[in-house]
């Protein structure tokens, strides 16, 4: 068995909040550098949600508010 499958089936067996956790954990540990090329497709929502947020169409969040959010969500969903 390789070193992926060996830690993916570790990883399925924590719990829900620790198996959030090591996601956040891991994508900080991207390069930023890295950026796939996107789609037209994409480039079209970009510019299209730019133009909202610009005409102040949409309400927007900063990243903090929005992870607060989503972590009391988690511990009401945990608590479950």
């Amino acid at each position: 068995m390789s070193n992926y499958q060996t830690i993916l089936e570790e990883a399925s067996l924590l719990s829900f909040e620790e198996r959030l956790r090591l996601i956040e954990e891991l994508s900080l540990k991207l390069p930023n550098e890295i950026s796939p090329p996107l789609s037209e497709e994409w480039m079209e929502v970009i510019h299209r949600r730019s133009r909202e947020i610009d005409n102040r169409e949409v309400k927007i969040e900063s990243w903090e508010s929005l992870q607060k959010r989503l972590e009391a969500k988690i511990e009401t969903h945990a608590e479950n």
